[in-house]
């Protein structure tokens, strides 16, 4: 490359870099506003501080509070102790959330989810594209527990989570709302002991954001929260509503040297919860009750009951063949 030649492309990328932090600098006052018309909901804080760098601009929010009036998570409140919010040269096209401290999602001051662990990422590309909205997420360790309602008894620990959200608040009856798309080393369901490791989910919720929130209705409802009257207006209009308001494509994990595949239909039925279809796809389940019988651990009359099961039921099922059993989801 010649002296010239070495000189504009110096020239250039120094003009572009300053093009760049100008319109960052531009750009962080109006975080806030851009977050309000991507959510829909109303954002407050206690304070802001705004910090700049050569290769960055950061805004950082304390007692930051999400109120949403409408949409999907009508009449709730979502809190986070500190959000630092990044535009930086090493992502130029993306808004980086750092949540710090934990987030609660309730309503009137009182949380139904509280989620915590480590720094929580967030990416947003900085502009919206089309109707839909998308946002990649990742933390090292999080732990989401219900705090009242149905929820009050279970927590979710998982380690090393990364994954994609869509959703699309002008979906109609035929389109999704909700996609998630998420992975992680290690997932436990709290009071239950057993862990699940590589997992893999892909969840949609199709239908309309109107329709579907109902489910947070109901929620709030269960949690003592809600006193509108609006859940027995969803529970009259679900009397009517067949289509599953959940869609698990796919659920995939290690459990005990088990490959398991869970997907299902579900829907919400009031005075019960989710009910629907759902199937259970087991790897390698020979290997594994052969291991039982190896390890004795279970006694000797489950052995039999075990050996019994499997000359009856499983007798045609070639060893390496994959066994998928249906699972009805009642009242969950």
């Amino acid at each position: 490359m010649t002296p010239r030649r070495l000189w504009y492309a110096v020239t250039g990328a120094l003009l572009l870099y300053a093009a760049w932090w100008g319109s960052a600098a531009m750009y962080a006052p109006h975080i806030s506003a851009s977050l309000q018309a991507r959510s829909g909901c109303t954002v407050t804080s206690v304070s802001q501080q705004r910090h700049y760098t050569l290769w960055a601009v950061r805004q950082i929010y304390t007692g930051v509070v999400l109120t949403c009036s409408t949409g999907t998570l009508a009449a709730s409140q979502i809190s986070l102790a500190q959000g630092e919010v990044d535009l930086a040269v090493w992502h130029p096209l993306s808004l980086r959330l750092h949540v710090v401290g934990g987030l609660a999602l309730g309503a009137r001051n009182r949380t139904v989810l509280h989620a915590e662990g480590a720094l929580f990422t967030v990416s947003l590309p900085l502009w919206p594209q089309g109707v839909g909205q998308k946002m990649g997420f990742s933390a090292d360790f999080l732990r989401v527990s219900g705090k009242e309602g149905p929820l009050a008894s279970y927590s979710l620990v998982l380690t090393h989570l990364a994954g994609t959200l869509q959703w699309n608040t002008q979906a109609d009856a035929q389109a999704s709302l909700l996609g998630l798309a998420m992975t992680a080393d290690q997932a436990a369901l709290i009071p239950w002991s057993q862990n699940l490791s590589d997992v893999r989910v892909v969840v949609s919720i199709p239908g309309t954001a109107v329709d579907r929130s109902i489910l947070w209705t109901h929620l709030l409802s269960n949690a003592g929260l809600d006193d509108t009257g609006s859940s027995k207006q969803a529970e009259a209009s679900l009397g009517a509503q067949r289509a599953p308001d959940v869609l698990v494509q796919s659920l995939t994990g290690q459990w005990r040297g088990l490959h398991l595949a869970w997907s299902a239909r579900l829907t919400f039925v009031p005075a019960y919860g989710l009910e629907g279809e759902s199937w259970l796809t087991v790897a390698h389940w020979q290997d594994f009750l052969q291991q039982l019988e190896q390890d004795k651990t279970l006694p000797p009359e489950k052995i039999q009951y075990v050996e019994e099961i499997k000359q009856k039921l499983f007798s045609s099922l070639m060893t390496d063949q994959p066994l998928t059993l249906p699972v009805p989801v009642r009242g969950w």
